[in-house]
């Protein structure tokens, strides 16, 4: 366990090492994790990412949900290891799904799991919720909130701050 921010992380897997068929899924679990808290991405932009997403040297395009926009990631060790989960007996995809995230972040990391209505519980929006409460705090200003959501009108934001 590592703290981030004031938030626990659970990096059980050097992502800076390679991607095995051994230690894939547990790899790629890691991944995601990390691109949820450090990058605030939804987990359906995560899951869409694909080996066509990552230019040479150390860019990943990320196409955003809720806006027209992309995200250009530059940071040299998830290109890499995005690079070896799909290369990684040549899956082009993850292998893992979103109730395999669910069920490994309600296991290791509680906190993070929100109760919501129909869909029982959620877990990936609980990072971003995390983040507007915390941009408010920090700097009270609309546009860095929406800024930071990824988000494309200031309206996009409201239920994030509840």
């Amino acid at each position: 366990m590592k703290q981030l921010d004031g938030h626990k992380v659970i990096f059980s897997v050097d992502l800076s090492q390679p991607c095995t068929p051994y230690n894939r899924v547990l790899y790629e679990l890691n991944l995601i994790l990390k691109l949820l808290q450090v990058y605030n991405f939804r987990i359906s932009e995560i899951l869409r990412l694909n080996l066509c997403h990552l230019l040479k040297p150390d860019k990943v395009i990320v196409k955003l949900s809720k806006c027209k926009d992309y995200f250009i990631l530059r940071d040299k060790t998830i290109h890499d290891a995005l690079f070896s989960v799909f290369t990684t007996n040549q899956s082009e995809t993850w292998t893992v799904s979103y109730k395999r995230i669910y069920a490994y972040i309600k296991r290791n990391s509680p906190e993070f799991v929100m109760s919501g209505g129909k869909h029982n519980q959620r877990v990936t929006h609980s990072f971003r919720y995390k983040t507007a409460k915390e941009l408010k705090e920090k700097f009270n200003d609309d546009r860095i909130i929406k800024a930071g959501l990824n988000h494309q009108s200031l309206s996009s934001q409201k239920y994030y701050l509840k």
